[in-house]
């Protein structure tokens, strides 16, 4: 696996939207971070190609591309169960509060 500075930025990026989330129920916490990380790894491959001139990751043909080709539906499947996991753990082993339920309590 190449290491990209997308991967790091990428991470930064999912710290700094829990940091600023925590307090939400954790299926809004996972969901707004996918969406974000979604549509920063599409931003990045953009900008990426315009100015390096050649796309830094290019995804099988055999994926479900969109975004001109810099995401794939696999990809973000990756990302959502990565970000899930990350989260369960935080929200449970790092920083429990009230408010970190899947289900917000009646």
């Amino acid at each position: 696996m190449p290491l990209l500075t997308i991967y790091g930025w990428g991470s930064v990026l999912i710290v700094l939207l829990y940091k600023n989330l925590y307090k939400m129920p954790l299926y809004n916490k996972i969901l707004i971070t996918v969406l974000i990380i979604i549509i920063f790894e599409c931003l990045v491959g953009q900008l990426s190609y315009k100015y390096n001139k050649y796309h830094t990751w290019i995804y099988p043909e055999n994926h479900i591309i969109s975004c001109n080709g810099y995401i794939s539906v696999y990809a973000s499947i990756v990302w959502l169960n990565f970000v899930i996991i990350l989260y369960l753990i935080l929200d449970n082993y790092v920083y429990p509060t009230k408010s970190n339920f899947l289900v917000p309590p009646s």
